[in-house]
């Protein structure tokens, strides 16, 4: 009764003044304190006016809903870019307030010549390249890369971005500069983002061919990442590749603990298997493949069930209960990330907001024009996400099958190989002895190493600090 008296009361002094202006009246309902008001004399009149919905922006957000008021932002920056001095800022800090950095993405992509704040500016470079990054557009990305300067919170993790976005489009060598400035920004700040430089920076090492600095920097991922385990296995990747299989092997070990057995890293079995052969362990190489095989043979006929029913919206509800550490369909070594994956954290949070929201809002009329805009967006955040798990699911089956078709070919040379060492044995020639695989060390991380033998036993604490010292059983004349 207050409110209808009070909308009255503004309707009846603008009528009472000659106005006929929604604008003016909303505006001055939001200064003397009555959002609800302003909302109500706007809804009738928004259409494509961005002014208008700049005010409904405000209004929504005056009375406690901060993700339609997000939606209704973005809404007027993207009818009228002339609207920025006055509601550009606002838009800024809602996205950043229900953790929706994507609502506002392609409007800003768009419109990056809006009148703006330097400080601003580099927020709307920072929104918008995530915006072209997530959606593979890296032209777009790396350029908008660029506007986010030194004196921006989001430099550092800019920098490495650009980094990733020229790595991703094969230009390693010019990669390298700002993920290192942003390595050189991160090592004492901010540890977290520090690990994930340290994973970038191997991963494009290791496409630029210098496989010794990409272990240099893989081994640098902190043991409490979330990255560690992809880290130290791909640091075994640039061993390999370096021609160090002792060093493979040793960082191999760790993977074949019983502390990462539900982690889901297929390409760790089949890569000691690999070493194994290239150092004519015959015998051990075999073994490696008949684990891989008993190993994921059954997760691929889980897959294999999973993945062509699986939808967007299938997909998002298996992420959410994953990120909750609630069992799923899936193999936990591919759904346990989710709980710290911050996208679809991030997601998850805006989500939920934005039904709260819209089960306040549904009863009042004036809420009308939101709607629709607060569900489309909603939807695409469930649909993107749900679609990105069920994505990442179909490329681990699809990884799975190609590796199974690998292993039959890898028999074979093993076979073909194993029966030449035979033959040579046969005809006089001697082979190589050499010790046995299974010398692995435990190696503190001090000056002062304490070294003992490996006897078939892991403990916590030794993983990640394995060596192999064993030598090829090759014959000099034998091609690998």
């Amino acid at each position: 009764m207050i409110r209808a008296l009070s909308l009255a009361l503004l309707l009846g002094a603008g009528l009472a003044q000659g106005a006929e202006d929604p604008l003016a009246d909303a505006r001055a309902a939001l200064e003397g304190g009555h959002p609800a008001e302003a909302e109500a004399l706007l809804a009738p009149v928004l259409g494509e006016d961005g002014a208008a919905w700049g005010l409904y922006s405000r209004s929504l957000d005056e009375q406690g809903y901060p993700y339609a008021a997000l939606i209704a932002a973005a809404e007027a920056l993207r009818r009228d870019p002339a609207v920025a001095p006055e509601h550009l800022h606002r838009a800024l800090e809602l996205s950043g307030r229900v953790q929706d950095m994507g609502a506002l993405g392609a409007v800003l992509a768009a419109n990056m010549g809006m009148e703006a704040s330097a400080e601003d500016r580099a927020e709307m470079a920072w929104l918008a390249s995530r915006h072209a990054f997530e959606g593979q557009e890296l032209g777009a990305a790396g350029a908008l890369l660029v506007m986010v300067g030194p004196d921006s919170p989001h430099y550092p993790e800019a920098q490495m971005l650009r980094g990733v976005v020229l790595a991703q489009q094969g230009r390693y060598t010019d990669a390298l500069a700002p993920l290192l400035v942003a390595y050189g920004l991160t090592r004492e700040a901010d540890r977290e983002l520090h690990d994930l430089v340290n994973l970038n920076l191997g991963r494009t090492y290791f496409g630029a061919g210098n496989y010794d600095r990409a272990a240099e920097h893989y081994l640098q991922v902190r043991r409490s990442s979330p990255s560690w385990v992809e880290a130290q296995f791909e640091a075994s990747w640039a061993f390999f590749r370096g021609e160090d299989m002792n060093g493979t092997l040793g960082l191999l070990m760790s993977h074949g603990s019983p502390f990462l057995e539900e982690v889901f890293l297929p390409e760790a079995d089949l890569l000691r298997g690999y070493a194994l052969f290239l150092l004519c362990k015959f015998p051990e190489a075999s073994r490696e493949i008949q684990t891989f095989e008993v190993r994921y043979k059954p997760l691929k006929t889980q897959l294999d069930a999973l993945v062509p029913a699986l939808t967007p919206a299938a997909g998002w509800e298996l992420g959410l209960s994953a990120a909750a550490g609630k069992p799923t369909d899936a193999p936990p070594g591919l759904t346990r990330r989710y709980q710290r994956d911050a996208r679809l954290q991030r997601a998850a949070h805006a989500v939920a907001q934005g039904e709260r929201e819209r089960a306040r809002l549904a009863s009042q009329p004036e809420a009308s024009p939101i709607l629709p805009l607060l569900d489309a967006r909603m939807a695409a955040l469930r649909d993107g996400e749900g679609a990105r798990v069920a994505g990442n699911l179909a490329l681990a089956r699809s990884d799975l099958q190609r590796m199974f078709q690998d292993v039959q070919a890898t028999r074979l040379d093993i076979l073909r190989l194993e029966a030449e060492l035979y033959q040579r044995a046969a005809d006089g020639g001697a082979l190589e002895q050499a010790a046995r695989q299974g010398t692995g060390r435990r190696v503190s991380r001090h000056r002062d190493k304490l070294v003992w033998p490996y006897q078939g036993e892991y403990w916590a604490d030794e993983v990640g600090y394995y060596r192999v010292n064993t030598r090829p059983e090759c014959p000099q004349a034998l091609t690998r």
